[in-house]
Order: C-alpha cells, then sequence, then structure tokens
C-alpha cells in the first residue's frame, strides 16, 4: 500500500546514487496502482510527495532543484484541476526553494524568489496550506546571500524587512530569528566585501533595537568574523551603547569594533537585557579578528592577553572561556605577524604548553595541521638565519605526531608551501644559503613524492623564488628554472606566482619558456589546476 511505497521512497531519498530517478520511478509505480485501482489507500498523499521532492533535492544532484520545481508545479496543477489531489503545502516549496537557495549559478536566487512569490499569491488567495513562515523567508534569505546579482543583496535586506513587517502586523508564523540574522551577516560578507563595516554595524544595531530577537553566540562570533575580513582603518567609530573607547583615529576601526561588542555583549548580559555572554567562539571571532588586522605587534600582544584572559577566567569556574586548539593556534598566527624578536620563542613556548595538556589527556590542546604551520611561519617570517632549517624540523616533528595516531596533523600542501617561505626569505653566509637550498629541494621533493598531498601553483612559485634568491646566475640557475617551470606546465599549475616567480629567477629565458604565448592567453593545460583567490 502507500505506507510501503513512501517508506521506500524515503530510503531513496536517503540514498547517495539516482536517488532522484529511482525515488520518482517507485512514485509512478505507486500512481500507476491508483489508476488502475482507483482504490484511496494508493493515491499518493503529502508524505509521497515531500519524500520524492527531498530525494531529487538532497546530495546535491545537478538537476534536482529543475525536477523538483517541476514536479511541485505539476502537483499545483493537478490539484487545481481536481481538488481530490494531493495539494501542496509550506514543507513542498520549502524543500524546493532549499534546492535552488544553494545553486547561485543556474540563477537559484531567482527561482526561489519566484516560488516565495508564488507562495505569497496562493496564500493570499485563500490556500492557508502555503503560507509561507520564518524558514521559507530564512532559505531566500541564504539565497539572495549566495546570489550573483548586484541587486541580491537590496533584496535580502528588504526581505528582511518584509520579515519585521509581517511579525509587527500580527503574522505569529513569521519572525526573524538568529538564523535570518547570521544569514545577513554572510550575505554583507559576500555582497559587501571588504566595505562592510558600516553595514554589519547597522545589523548589530537592528538585533539589539529588536527586543524579540535572542542572537545566540554564533551571531556574535559570525559578525566578528566577518569584520575581520574588512579592510577600513581608522575611522572614527561611535556604535551608539556599544563603544566607547573608539575615537583614537590611528586604531584599526574594525578590530575596535569587534572589541566593543564583547564587551557590550558582557554588559548586557550583566544587566540581564541579553541572554547570551561571550564564550570560547566568540573569543576565538575576536582572536581571528586581531590576526588579520595588520597591527603586527599590537594585535600579537593584545591577542596574549586575549588568551590569559580566557584562561584565568576558565581556571576560575567559566567553563564556556576553556581556550581551545584553535584560540592557541590562532595566537599563533597573530605572532607569526608581528616580527616581534621572541616570536618564535613564544610561538614554541605555546606548542610545548598544548602538547603537555594533551598528554594530560587534555584532547582539546592537541595540535592540527592549522598550528604546525603558524609555528613554521612565525620561523618563515623571522630574522633567524637557519630558519629554513628550523621550520624543517616542525615539519617533521608534525609528520611524527601525525604517524603517532594524530590524524588533525596530517601536513597538507600549505604546511609544505610554508617551509619553502622560509627557505626563500633566508639570507646569510654561504652555510646559511646552501642550507636554506638544500631544505627547499628536499621539501619539494617529499611534496612530489607524497601519496595523499601534491605540489600547486604557490609550491612551484616558492621554489622559483627559491632560484631566484639562494642560487647564482648561471646556466645551472636557468636549467634548475625551466625544469620546475616544465613540471608546473605538466602538472597544470601555472599560476600568477609562477609567471612573477619565473621573470624574476630569469628574466633571459622568461619569453623563451613560455612558447610565444603571452601571460593572459596560456594553453589551458598549463593552468587547468590551478585554484587562485580572484
Amino acid at each position: 500500500d502507500r505506507v510501503s511505497f513512501n517508506t521506500v521512497i524515503s530510503a531513496f531519498a536517503r540514498s547517495s546514487q539516482n536517488q532522484g530517478q529511482n525515488a520518482e520511478r517507485l512514485f509512478k509505480e505507486l500512481v500507476d496502482l491508483f489508476e488502475a485501482s482507483s482504490e484511496e489507500r494508493f493515491r499518493p498523499d503529502i508524505v509521497s510527495y515531500t519524500s520524492l521532492l527531498n530525494a531529487w533535492t538532497r546530495n546535491g544532484n545537478p538537476t534536482g532543484a529543475k525536477r523538483a520545481e517541476e514536479i511541485l508545479l505539476q502537483m499545483q496543477k493537478d490539484y487545481k484541476e481536481d481538488a481530490s489531489n494531493t495539494k501542496p503545502n509550506t514543507v513542498c516549496f520549502n524543500t524546493v526553494i532549499r534546492a535552488w537557495a544553494i545553486r547561485p549559478n543556474e540563477g537559484g536566487s531567482k527561482r526561489a524568489e519566484m516560488l516565495l512569490r508564488l507562495m505569497e499569491d496562493m496564500f493570499i488567495a485563500g490556500n492557508d496550506d502555503v503560507q509561507p513562515d520564518t524558514r521559507t523567508y530564512n532559505i531566500v534569505l541564504h539565497a539572495f546571500a549566495n546570489g550573483q546579482d548586484e541587486e541580491d543583496f537590496v533584496k535580502a535586506q528588504l526581505l528582511l524587512e518584509h520579515m519585521h513587517e509581517e511579525h509587527r502586523n500580527g503574522n505569529a508564523i513569521v519572525k526573524p530569528d538568529t538564523v535570518s540574522y547570521n544569514t545577513m551577516v554572510m550575505a554583507i560578507t559576500k555582497h559587501c566585501g571588504r566595505d562592510s563595516l558600516e553595514a554589519l554595524e547597522d545589523l548589530l544595531q537592528d538585533v539589539y533595537q529588536n527586543d524579540d530577537i535572542e542572537p545566540g553566540t554564533a551571531f556574535f562570533s559570525n559578525l566578528i568574523n566577518a569584520l575581520s575580513r574588512t579592510s577600513e582603518k581608522g575611522a572614527v567609530w561611535l556604535a551608539e551603547g556599544i563603544i566607547e573607547d573608539m575615537k583614537d583615529v590611528n586604531r584599526n576601526g574594525t578590530v575596535w569594533l569587534a572589541e566593543g561588542i564583547i564587551e557590550d555583549m558582557r554588559n548586557r548580559f550583566e544587566n540581564g537585557t541579553l541572554s547570551v555572554k561571550p564564550d570560547v567562539t566568540v573569543y576565538n571571532a575576536l582572536l581571528n579578528c586581531w590576526a588579520k588586522s595588520g597591527e603586527k605587534t599590537l594585535a600579537a600582544r593584545r591577542a596574549q592577553d586575549i588568551l590569559e584572559y580566557m584562561q584565568i577566567k576558565y581556571e576560575a569556574g567559566d567553563s564556556n572561556l576553556k581556550p581551545n586548539v584553535q584560540s592557541y593556534t590562532l595566537v599563533l598566527d597573530a605572532l607569526a605577524k608581528s616580527r616581534l624578536k621572541n616570536a618564535t620563542e613564544t610561538a614554541e613556548g605555546i606548542l610545548e604548553y598544548m602538547q603537555e595538556c594533551h598528554r594530560r589527556g587534555d584532547s582539546s590542546l592537541r595540535p592540527n595541521a592549522h598550528t604546525y604551520t603558524a609555528l613554521i611561519q612565525n620561523y618563515a617570517r623571522s630574522e633567524l638565519p637557519f630558519k629554513a632549517v628550523e621550520a624543517q624540523s616542525v615539519l617533521n616533528r608534525m609528520k611524527a605526531d601525525f604517524e603517532a595516531g594524530n590524524l588533525g596533523a596530517r601536513p597538507n600542501t600549505i604546511v609544505y608551501n610554508a617551509v619553502l617561505n622560509a627557505c626563500e626569505y633566508s639570507y646569510g653566509n654561504d652555510k646559511v644559503m646552501q642550507e636554506a637550498f638544500r631544505v627547499a629541494c628536499t621539501t619539494l621533493d617529499e611534496l612530489r613524492a607524497s601519496t595523499y598531498i601534491k605540489p600547486n601553483h604557490v609550491s612551484y612559485g616558492t621554489f622559483l623564488g627559491v632560484c631566484s634568491e639562494l642560487m647564482p646566475k648561471s646556466d645551472v640557475r636557468n636549467e634548475m628554472v625551466e625544469l620546475i617551470f616544465r613540471r608546473s606546465c605538466a602538472e597544470g599549475q601555472v599560476g600568477r606566482i609562477v609567471l612573477k616567480k619565473l621573470r624574476e629567477a630569469s628574466p633571459s629565458i622568461y619569453y623563451e619558456l613560455l612558447d610565444g604565448f603571452s601571460e593572459d592567453k596560456l594553453p589551458m593545460k598549463w593552468k587547468k589546476n590551478v585554484r587562485e583567490r580572484t
């Protein structure tokens, strides 16, 4: 009967291959049985349809959103022609809208908006079963946040305001919530880019001015992480009721806004106007903001102060502020960018402390690949003469840790590139330079021989930089440069850094190696595997 069919269709929705096609084939059998027998026990019901829609929209099926929309619209057409047929409801629409929301390259935001408008029109016409709810609007907000059209951010803002207006007018099932505001943070980050400071502050004020919104710690950590990606400095921030000490125009406006947000959270929690207080995720977001602030020495010192504060609070009984591996790794990152003379010594001390805590049973402080990479970057940016050797030593310790069972410490291409970077920027006497070149060759060979990772354009570009900095100009250097460039071509890894470093390393053979191609019209096979930030 129908229940048996629904159970199997639902199972197909949870499978990993051809779930849409398999579910629809079974659904068609159910329809055929009903049409042949006219028995109600075979008539597809709302569970049949929602299971079928789920089968098409789960697991990133490339044609799933389109097919699910076709099924939904056919379902609506069948109901209009015969009211005894199953009537689509809000869950059906939400399922299809969600499928479009994650497909920005296929015009997903437009399709999601179209379906929302259809729901609203149907509801106004008297169909209470398709009333859009908070979940519906949040999914469409997500579609706009993911969208690629210039107007998508404005549409997201207008939709959030519409949700507020609906709620103010008595619509109890439409109320902006923490998901709505977290999605708006994502929209600001995607569409406003590095000029998003004002939009983020406006959003925070909107949250505070709406008494019926209960933002969680995830909202604040997302907000602060978004602040870390902005580039505005020196602004005079007078965020009303939030920040009182931001009038120094020489400060980084972004990071002090983040500091102010957390201070305001504490104050609001203590006076009872906010139900959540800053936890480790919020403080980690602040550490991330400092690490990316560009404040160098100030950032490193402030990051260490914040970490110490978290540790003191934890030892005093606040378990929500216990620093974790991300906390310590972010401090290592801030130290690496500080250029402090004792940065490497401090960073080594932090890693040693983490390892000791892990040996005593604290699994939350076991160093991972990010931790080791940050320590290597401390050496790479230091002025130590044998920093390449020290960076390689950290890599070897990382490999030993991984082989001892720490799966989170598996070396990746990024960590090998960090060692190569330490080699490229080594300087000193002949022995220093020779050792740095030896480490670079060993590191690249090891990376190329790996069974689970491979060099990328940064690896080859950095090694070309090694040739430029550590090898004297000669035919031997040109031969090495040509070998590395040929390898990067063969592996589809000719990115901008490869071209830049090639030109610097061997300008005399640069155009010869390009084989008549210009930089902006290279063969696709030379660059097919390059993944560069735009």
